[in-house]
């Protein structure tokens, strides 16, 4: 009986939460958030948020927040930590036209070599070249990479044009391991999950354990925290990333194994900077590698493998 009244009251507690969401935080129009996110805000807690604002307000805008992490700056968004009294103040900011929680999503793989036969492909030619991945690169958007593992050479090239390491370099975009909200930037890529280093294995191991192109070298941009959740602006910084670099390093790869959201249907509306990222980078001839994890859910995609572009 017990049970059945607490079940009852939190179903109800639920419903009444998604009605009254709007309410809590002055029902403004600007204010896109579901009631989970302002149930975070009402117990004190900090959520992300994606800022929009019309490009002529930019310098207003970073001058109203002077003094505050901003992360991304994906024009004309940027996104912010805030907790309620910072979120209300932004309302009120006539400068700003929409506010909506980030987008997150999550590391997700395959049992990648044994689906593909890939080595098959590697006594294969082009021009009289083994199709092994020697003289490319492959930038991978994951949790970071153990570069002391030995099928990774056992080494990090740090970003240097003169070193051999099979890890060439990157970018760590959550040197904070989300404690900040990912606001923290350096140039360590070190994996704090496992998921980046086992990816890095099955596309350049050349060890212990042979990858798909196991002379290949790799550039990591680390977008994700221990937890393997990365935000939607992280993933689309780290495309540009990527295609930015791609002359430097020779990347002609981009490869991602993460899942967020669920779409039957093409969902370019719905990510728009998503697409920029990727048509940007394909213009440079960067290959984008987009995976997704198969579980339970066979006729929904995820946002990344959902675009028309």
């Amino acid at each position: 009986m017990k049970t059945h009244i607490l079940q009852s009251a939190i179903i109800i507690s639920i419903i009444l939460l998604s009605i009254i969401a709007p309410a809590l935080i002055k029902g403004n129009d600007v204010i896109h958030l579901n009631a989970y996110a302002v149930h975070k805000l009402n117990e004190g807690e900090k959520i992300k948020v994606v800022i929009t604002f019309n490009e002529s307000s930019r310098n207003n805008i970073k001058n109203s927040l002077a003094g505050k992490k901003i992360k991304n700056h994906i024009s004309p968004a940027i996104t912010l930590v805030v907790d309620k009294e910072e979120l209300d103040q932004l309302i009120s900011n006539p400068d700003i036209l929409s506010i909506k929680e980030e987008i997150q999503f999550h590391t997700a793989m395959q049992e990648t070599l044994p689906l593909i036969n890939a080595t098959s492909s590697w006594n294969l030619q082009l021009n009289s070249i083994n199709l092994t991945g020697k003289g490319e690169s492959i930038c991978i958007i994951d949790t970071g990479v153990n570069f002391s593992h030995s099928a990774l050479g056992g080494c990090y090239g740090n970003n240097s044009l003169s070193s051999n390491c099979k890890i060439w370099g990157g970018v760590d975009w959550c040197a904070d391991d989300g404690a900040s909200f990912c606001s923290e930037i350096d140039d360590l890529p070190y994996d704090v999950n496992g998921h980046g280093t086992q990816v890095a294995g099955i596309t350049s191991g050349n060890n212990t354990m042979l990858g798909i192109a196991p002379m290949s070298r790799v550039i990591m941009f680390k977008a994700a925290d221990s937890s393997g959740d990365l935000d939607y602006y992280d993933v689309v910084d780290g495309i540009n990333w990527c295609a930015s670099n791609a002359s430097k390093f020779n990347i002609t790869v981009i490869s991602m194994s993460i899942g967020g959201g669920l779409y039957s249907d093409y969902c370019d509306y719905d990510v728009p900077e998503l697409v920029d990222a990727v048509n940007a980078a394909i213009a440079k001839n960067v290959l984008l590698l987009l995976l997704q994890e198969m579980g339970a859910v066979q006729q929904a995609f995820s946002s990344q493998l959902a675009l028309k572009m």
